[in-house]
């Protein structure tokens, strides 16, 4: 992934007076702005009740009382596309009056390297939000293409997003980790198709989930940390688990349907009237955007789809009023519909948002990527592309925070992946005793790896910490080899070749570790770097030096042992625990190498009561404060005692021709001695 060049231009259309009470009319004036031009008078040529009748042709009416594939439904398909490309020349009509757009647009499309142009349409007045902008047509003096829908043409590529006025586009947090709330209602026998809604949102969140039991069961309570599903929800129970959690997305599946009750019949969302009512209660967007904001925390993504009662087969989302009225109580992103999306397409836009945007994509090139795949694939039959609104006030520094979720969001992805590997290891044990074998010939699983370790930033600032993590990946993955290889059922031949692919890791990672560690010490003119733990990448070049044979480096280890120690004297509590930890692998590696060029070489003196000593202390601090140092060191000297220098792996690299620089009687034994010793010690903590 790479930084991506998007141009936002910024078309204001304001009225005079309150947003609310008025109607559509000639007569209205309105004011249009964009960037430094003029200021221009700008009107619509639709009385309100005209214009409601030419939106009404566009919801699939006569298409659903005839039947499919016959002449009839082509006729109405025909007459349908035929209405959008009439209303979509009006409301260009109205767009291309400001003639600053024109100048702003075509100078955005024109700059090299631009990747997407970004209209943004602020609006002041309520009606407004009843046009449907996203079928602008090109014009004279824009981008693009003649006769051509803006968003679609090939010339440039235009996302259009709307916002509301007074909704600020503050520093708002943008979700780091995927949290979806579903929201599902059928009451009354309303019918929805809840099941592929949550087939998509399962597969969209797969990737962050961890070991689990290879049933429905465990998997769905493995999604629970990423899921919350409520299968039949009423407004009470949505309140309810937004106060106990902290959504960053949700999904709503329902029925829209107008609210008798309620001045002017506005539509809202056909909820359960309560837990376990089969009762109908129409909620306005209001009131879902109260009970939504019930915990303090606002949800930074809602995408809304509320079903057509009257056409079960189709997906319809709200028309712009309830998404409107989300994104005014200040929901940064609210995606929904004006008109009919069919099944096809609501499914499309599940998998292509909670796919893309946990990823750390930019929102507007994910919805105009949606918006063009929903026309390269049914635009002869539908106008899903068409019915795509997104209300965005995205934070102001949006790419500094995606550069951070995109390098979270590989790593959880892959902690999730190699959790699931480690499960099989532990089934297996790393001496190959066990039922499994490691990855069990799962393509897939290496292929999920290689795929996010490509993602991984290779610049700007998590640069560093991607390097060190891919050094980490590549040396567990080097250790399933080991366990692969030591099955007793394997020959000679496959020993030695799967053994050959751990070697081959091992450098790998050790490469990786090194790049690390040297990208931490060289001075760096940018400040957009991320800083990481110098000891860290340094230690593990160390360690996988001695494993390959490399000569002690005195440098490195004295390097490595002062950011130990002033981490250890000046950091925060968890600071001080990871620092702890990498004493106690210091010390410990002094006895990877002969002690005349290791422990004499920096002058220090019994270093196996020095490692003890470091291991006390790390688990008086850590114990209690940050657990997960314990158990991650544990696992490390682990590595020492059952892998790393493991006399038959010492063995096999020998005849690799790799050459250990031990040569003292009993110093395999005593490293590997040692690293259990501490091991246990950490396990009883």
């Amino acid at each position: 992934m790479h930084d991506h060049d998007i141009a936002t231009v910024t078309l204001e259309l304001l009225r005079l007076g309150p947003p609310h009470n008025h109607l559509l009319s000639p007569l209205t004036r309105y004011i249009g702005v964009c960037g430094h031009h003029r200021v221009e008078e700008v009107g619509v040529p639709w009385e309100h009740r005209h214009f409601t009748h030419s939106l009404s042709t566009l919801r699939y009416t006569e298409i659903s009382s005839v039947a499919e594939g016959t002449a009839e439904a082509a006729a109405a398909t025909r007459k349908r596309l035929t209405s959008l490309e009439r209303l979509g020349e009006e409301i260009t009509s109205v767009v291309s009056s400001v003639e600053g757009l024109k100048h702003q647009l075509s100078a955005a499309a024109a700059h090299e390297g631009t990747d997407l142009v970004h209209l943004e349409i602020l609006l002041s007045a309520s009606e407004l939000a009843m046009l449907p902008f996203e079928i602008t047509r090109t014009f004279p003096g824009g981008p693009g293409a003649d006769a051509e829908f803006l968003v679609i043409q090939p010339v440039a590529d235009i996302e259009i997003t709307r916002r509301v006025r007074g909704v600020a586009t503050a520093a708002v947090p943008w979700p780091e980790r995927p949290k979806v709330l579903f929201i599902a209602a059928q009451p009354e026998g309303m019918d929805v198709p809840r099941d592929a809604h949550i087939q998509a949102l399962l597969e969209a969140i797969n990737p962050y989930i961890g070991a689990h039991a290879d049933s429905p069961e465990g998997l769905f309570a493995a999604a629970e940390n990423y899921l919350t599903i409520l299968p039949a929800a009423s407004v009470d129970e949505i309140q309810r688990a937004c106060e106990a959690e902290r959504y960053s997305y949700v999904h709503i599946l329902a029925h829209g349907y107008q609210d008798d009750q309620a001045p002017g019949n506005p539509f809202g969302l056909a909820l359960h009237a309560g837990p376990g009512l089969d009762t109908l209660e129409v909620v306005s967007g209001s009131r879902l955007a109260a009970a939504l904001r019930a915990g303090g925390h606002t949800p930074a993504v809602i995408t809304v789809a509320a079903c057509d009662s009257g056409n079960v087969t189709e997906v319809i989302h709200t028309g712009a009023s309830l998404a409107h009225a989300l994104h005014n109580s200040g929901i940064p992103l609210v995606v929904a519909s004006q008109f009919p999306l069919s099944f096809e397409g609501s499914i499309e836009m599940v998998e292509q948002i909670y796919q893309r945007l946990p990823r750390g994509e930019d929102p507007r090139l994910v919805l105009h990527d949606l918006r063009r795949r929903l026309y390269a694939r049914y635009a002869a039959r539908t106008h899903d592309w068409a019915s795509l609104v997104a209300y965005a006030a995205l934070p102001v520094d949006l790419d500094n925070q995606l550069r951070r979720v995109h390098y979270q969001s590989a790593r959880r992805r892959l902690d999730a992946t190699m959790e699931r590997i480690d499960a099989r290891l532990d089934v297996a044990g790393l001496d190959g005793s066990g039922g499994s074998d490691g990855l069990g010939g799962d393509a897939g699983a290496l292929a999920a790896i290689e795929d996010t370790l490509a993602w991984l930033p290779s610049t700007g600032e998590w640069r560093i910490e991607s390097e060190g993590l891919r050094g980490s990946v590549r040396k567990r993955l080097a250790q399933i080899y080991h366990a692969q290889g030591a099955r007793p059922e394997h020959g000679e031949d496959a020993r030695r070749e799967l053994w050959g692919q751990s070697l081959a890791l091992l450098r790998q990672a050790r490469d990786h570790y090194r790049a690390a560690a040297r990208a931490s010490l060289v001075h760096r003119d940018d400040s957009l770097v991320q800083q990481t733990a110098v000891q860290w990448p340094l230690i593990q070049t160390l360690c996988l030096d001695a494993v390959l044979g490399e000569p002690f480096d005195q440098h490195s280890w004295a390097a490595a042992l002062l950011s130990t120690q002033v981490d250890i004297d000046g950091g925060s509590d968890e600071t001080r625990a990871w620092a702890l930890s990498s004493l106690v692998e210091l010390y410990l590696l002094l006895l990877a190498w002969p002690r005349s060029a290791s422990a004499e070489a920096v002058r220090v003196d019994d270093p196996e009561a020095r490692a003890r000593e470091a291991c006390g202390d790390l688990i008086e601090h850590a114990r209690g404060r940050v657990p997960l140092a314990l158990k991650l060191t544990r696992k490390q000297l682990d590595r020492y005692s059952t892998w790393l220098w493991a006399p038959e792996f010492i063995a096999a690299q020998s005849s690799a021709g790799v050459q250990r620089r031990l040569q003292e009687p009993g110093d395999i034994e005593a490293l590997q001695a040692l690293a259990r010793e501490l091991s246990t010690q950490l396990a009883t903590a």
